[in-house]
């Protein structure tokens, strides 16, 4: 069953993957609320595509006499593929035990690996945390706290500072803390340093932490399809442009705070020993994003191909089913028109 819902999720994910390219294609990127929603949406709709081809076909195992087993063979079928009759690639494909069982296994293995992934992502925000220091400047303590009850943030969240980035950042999923590198006090305005804490801030104001603990989880499970990976890139992409919309408010703002992200980026570079810099995508992208492509002049992301591409997989679905419809109904006639009939009634 665990087999035959991972080939199941091999073209699942694939229609998932061009529906969310369209819809983000046909969604201006100022808005920037709505084109993460949208691809928070695609990466809920695969992990509920997965799991319900594995509670389908887990129930006809566990129960075989739960309903008839033509029609528990004709689900199995409908499940593998809409790109062939039985005799199609992964239609033969899931109907070999063997096949079926290797990937399952394969797919445990990979799980396994994903969970000491996460395992070591969470022992190094743990020890970036446990190394910080709690001695930030007051003033600028004093603004945090500032903004954090403007927010309606929980006071457990903590301005700390180490030496050990060379952005800001939020760690933590559960009880998250803003980290600070040590340099920017020096090296950045007190305006530019101010954007960066309100973008920190909104990051846990909106629990995107949280919503990053659960696609975390999301990528261990479907870690074995592309489609995954591209949708949790473009959320963790409009992730970012959504703090950077919420720390901004004016064009000086924008000036602000693309000239502190030049300079984090700057110091990035030219350090190679620090552990981590910061997460959520190049910082040279939200860079450009800001000076470049100013809230409500963005043009829309090549809606055209997306909406091409996307068409085209839906008529080769929809004639694919026709076609494995209409051979499945002449080789039952051929056979025996009892099951024909039976089987036409069951489509």
């Amino acid at each position: 069953a665990l087999g035959g819902a991972i080939l199941c999720f091999a073209w699942q994910g694939v229609l998932i993957g061009l529906g969310c390219a369209l819809l983000l294609g046909l969604t201006p990127q100022r808005l920037a609320d709505r084109r993460y929603a949208i691809a928070c949406g695609a990466l809920m709709v695969s992990l509920l595509s997965f799991l319900v081809s594995l509670l389908w076909l887990a129930q006809g195992f566990a129960f075989p006499g739960a309903s008839d087993p033509d029609e528990m063979a004709a689900g199995a079928s409908f499940l593998a593929t809409p790109l062939g009759d039985h005799a199609s690639f992964f239609g033969t494909l899931m109907h070999s035990a063997e096949t079926t069982t290797v990937l399952a296994w394969l797919w445990s293995a990979g799980v396994a690996v994903m969970i000491l992934r996460l395992l070591r992502s969470w022992g190094t925000s743990h020890r970036l945390r446990s190394s910080a220091r709690a001695d930030v400047p007051q003033v600028w303590q004093a603004y945090f706290e500032h903004l954090r009850d403007e927010l309606g943030i929980s006071a457990g969240v903590r301005l700390l500072q180490t030496t050990l980035v060379t952005a800001p950042m939020v760690v933590g999923f559960l009880s998250p803390v803003v980290l600070v590198p040590l340099s920017v006090f020096s090296s950045l305005s007190s305006e530019q340093l101010r954007l960066l804490l309100r973008h920190e801030l909104a990051h846990i104001h909106r629990f995107d932490h949280l919503v990053n603990m659960a696609q975390c989880a999301v990528e261990a499970l479907l870690f074995f399809h592309p489609a995954t990976w591209w949708i949790s890139s473009q959320i963790r992409r409009e992730r970012e442009f959504c703090c950077d919309q919420a720390a901004v408010a004016t064009p000086s703002d924008r000036r602000h705070l693309a000239e502190a992200l030049t300079e984090l980026e700057q110091v990035r570079l030219s350090n190679t020993s620090t552990i981590l810099s910061a997460h959520g995508g190049p910082l040279m992208i939200r860079i450009l994003r800001i000076l470049n492509a100013p809230l409500g002049q963005t043009p829309n992301l090549l809606p055209g191909r997306s909406l091409g591409l996307v068409a085209g997989a839906a008529a080769l679905v929809v004639g694919s089913f026709a076609q494995t419809s209409f051979s499945a109904q002449d080789s039952d006639v051929q056979k025996d028109p009892v099951v024909a009939e039976s089987s036409s009634l069951d489509g």
